[in-house]
């Protein structure tokens, strides 16, 4: 039998040797170990031994998952001294290893040019193979030693991926402990799967206690892929072990479990004695609590099959209690905080409220659940918002009863039950992924991301201070820069670093209260408030200082004036009109306090005219007092029948190709133009009857797109109420 540790030693003393005898001279070693705790122990054992035996500096490093170039990392690392040598450590980790390898094997020459020293590179059998597959010239330069783990060592690794498990899990973001964002990077869950193969192998079995945490780690891993019995098989294994430790057999039952796992109360699990009191109510805890979003997430995979919101509450109540018997406040008040936990509890108190015939105590918590929580779980949201719209209309506040209405439709939209949403805007909404690129499919599959395009190349040119984005009626433009421009600019940077805060008005009565108030509140997220503001200073003046502030803060602000035509409305007085625009030239030509400023107006074509005040105001010199320059107007233009016809194609691909194309040839007027409004209405009308063939279609009648936008109007006059009816209808 291999004496394990005796190898280990011969090879860190060959190792270092190697490393010494290299001095002054390029050499690529090449250490193969499976195990990051185990890595990180030998490594450190390493440098030790370097500087004992042969004086010999080695200068340790680990790789940030992004890095690319070899070279650059090393230099980094040397952070402009001289070097021995340099050992690199979490190659395996790196987010594309194959790139990473694939051009160090490229500029081989240059590494041998540039480093005239040793480098060592520690790496798994996963990255050796890598390494030959795409380096094969790189790893002929090397030589390599290898370090064996043995059975106590691979234990030791997989608790040390159960306690980060449980790390990250306790400081995790909502979208982890909604199972969205991975606990576990795919290194770490191959490493982990490849550790018990390994222990499997050498015929040691896994503890009581270590077979359990790892259960609960293969459930989260089988929820997060969307296999819900199989999690729900994991978190029952793991439950049931730990239980065990709360609930033991008596005494006169340990005979007839000798041969069991589970402990009896006077006889620990072999080997677990270790483990404190509290370990048993964390683990549980956490197991419920993924019991529970199990459940929820299982449900939207059954149509019909609706989530017993009693019997989700239970069980995170029940967590909730364990995690502060486990003396973990941090994870009770993460679940507590947590969109499951508020979800859950504000649908079920609104339950429970209805049942009683508390109309009023069933609304204020659905309210408060549509503020904040709907999109973290569509399912659960749309059942939250069908009910508060049910309670709104029978309580005819048909009002809110219609705005929520209108939320339904976009959280449906955002979890792919609807493609197209009538008369409504599209809204900016959560990201479904983490990820930048991340766009409304609207806006991307619409030919629209063209435009979006277009407006961020002009707003990241520096001369272009205000951009007027026009266009028609019904044209787009609100969806525009609702769901396309607002949630790329939060993503953007822009020149000199800065990262962009959009600042958006819709509402213009009162307009420089308004507008102070969205400022202040964008500013308080960016931890930008006046400390003192002065008895009499002017909102503007309120405005003005905060906007300073975000710009030495670095932050590119672009304020965004949607519907600007309704300014018109609200404000009718030509001394408002002239107010307004001086105070957006004067913000826009403070160059040395707002130079990264820009400004956005979005308003129909038709109110262009309402602008050329602008060119008789003298603070407008930022655009040369010419409001109708080509920089400064962007028309949004009505959809060709090409790009209609690719929108309805990428929106609703079950919608047949005959159908699709009759759909195009009645929307188009005389212009030959598709206006987008009429798009989505019709569409959304044949979303809402099952219409998907164009024999349904053409047995709506002579006239059926006109029907569907008949009917389309006749839901709408009737989310005004009965008593409404005559007078919607006159509408």
């Amino acid at each position: 039998m291999i004496d394990i540790a005796a190898k280990n030693e011969k090879s860190l003393r060959q190792l270092a040797q190697a490393i010494a005898l290299s001095r002054g001279q390029f050499k690529l070693i090449l250490v193969r170990c499976n195990y990051r705790s185990l890595s990180a122990h030998w490594s450190q054992r390493l440098e030790a031994e370097t500087q004992r035996q042969h004086q010999f500096s080695l200068l340790t490093a680990d790789l940030p998952v992004e890095t690319q170039n070899l070279a650059q990392v090393i230099e980094r690392a040397m952070d402009g001294e001289t070097a021995e040598g340099i050992q690199l450590r979490g190659m395996t980790q790196l987010a594309d290893l194959r790139g990473f390898l694939a051009k160090a094997n490229q500029m081989r020459d240059q590494l041998r040019q540039q480093f005239p020293f040793p480098i060592v590179l520690w790496l798994d059998e996963t990255g050796l193979r890598e390494m030959l597959d795409v380096a094969n010239d790189l790893e002929s330069w090397t030589t390599s030693k290898r370090f064996l783990p043995s059975a106590e060592d691979i234990q030791a690794n997989l608790e040390l991926n159960v306690q980060q498990f449980l790390s990250r899990l306790q400081g995790g973001s909502d979208r982890q402990w909604l199972g969205r964002d991975r606990l576990l990077g795919e290194n770490q869950q191959r490493e982990i799967e490849q550790a018990c193969q390994k222990l499997a192998q050498l015929g040691e079995p896994l503890s009581a206690d270590l077979a359990a945490d790892l259960a609960l780690i293969q459930g989260r891993q089988a929820l997060e892929a969307g296999e819900w019995d199989q999690a729900a098989a994991h978190f029952k294994q793991s439950q049931s072990h730990w239980q065990a430790y709360l609930n033991p057999l008596p005494e006169g039952d340990r005979e007839a479990c000798r041969n069991c796992n589970r402990p009896t109360a006077a006889e620990p699990p072999e080997g677990e004695d270790s483990k404190t009191p509290q370990t048993p109510h964390l683990r549980l805890a956490v197991i419920g609590v993924h019991q529970a979003l199990n459940q929820v997430l299982a449900a939207k995979e059954h149509e019909g099959k609706s989530v017993d919101l009693a019997a989700v509450q239970e069980p995170l109540h029940r967590s909730y209690e364990q995690f502060l018997a486990a003396d973990a406040p941090q994870f009770a008040q993460k679940l507590q905080e947590s969109s499951l936990m508020q979800l859950i509890q504000a649908l079920r108190e609104a339950e429970v409220a209805e049942a009683k015939g508390d109309n009023h105590g069933a609304i204020a918590p659905l309210v408060r659940a549509s503020q904040q929580f709907v999109f973290a779980l569509p399912h659960l949201g749309l059942r939250g918002l069908e009910q508060l719209q049910r309670l709104y209309f029978t309580s005819q506040d048909y009002r809110n009863a219609f705005k929520i209405a209108q939320q339904q439709h976009q959280l449906e939209r955002y979890c792919g039950k609807r493609a197209f949403i009538g008369a409504n805007r599209l809204e900016e909404m959560p990201q479904q992924q983490s990820t930048s690129s991340w766009r409304s499919p609207e806006i991307e599959q619409s030919g629209r991301a063209e435009d979006v395009k277009h407006l961020l190349n002009r707003l990241h040119e520096r001369q272009n201070k205000l951009l007027v984005v026009h266009g028609e009626s019904g044209v787009g433009k609100s969806s525009l820069v609702n769901a396309g421009l607002l949630p790329i600019l939060r993503e953007q940077v822009f020149a000199g670093g800065r990262g962009g805060v959009p600042i958006v008005l819709r509402v213009y009565e009162n307009w420089s209260e308004q507008l102070t108030e969205v400022i202040e509140q964008e500013g308080q997220k960016h931890f930008c408030r006046l400390d003192k503001r002065e008895d009499g200073t002017s909102p503007l003046a309120v405005s003005q200082a905060i906007l300073v502030e975000l710009e030495k803060r670095h932050h590119q602000v672009i304020l965004v004036f949607d519907q600007f035509e309704e300014f018109f409305f609200a404000n009718p007085n030509p001394k408002d009109h002239h107010q307004f625009f001086n105070f957006l030239g004067t913000l826009c030509s403070n160059i040395l306090e707002l130079g990264a400023l820009k400004v956005i107006l979005s308003l129909r074509t038709d109110y262009i005219h309402r602008l050329l005040v602008c060119n008789r105001i003298s603070t407008m010199a930022c655009i040369s007092q010419n409001i109708l320059d080509k920089t400064v107007l962007y028309e949004l233009n009505n959809l060709s029948p090409q790009q209609a016809r690719q929108v309805i194609a990428n929106l609703a691909p079950h919608i047949a190709d005959d159908l699709r194309s009759r759909l195009v040839q009645d929307l188009q007027q005389k212009s030959e133009e598709i206006r987008p409004i009429e798009l989505q209405v019709v569409g959304y009308q044949l979303e809402s009857e099952g219409i998907v063939s164009l024999a349904d279609y053409n047995a709506l009648g002579e006239h059926p797109k006109q029907a569907l936008v008949e009917r389309y109007l006749d839901v709408v006059v009737e989310s005004c109420g009965p008593q409404n009816k005559d007078l919607a209808d006159a509408v």
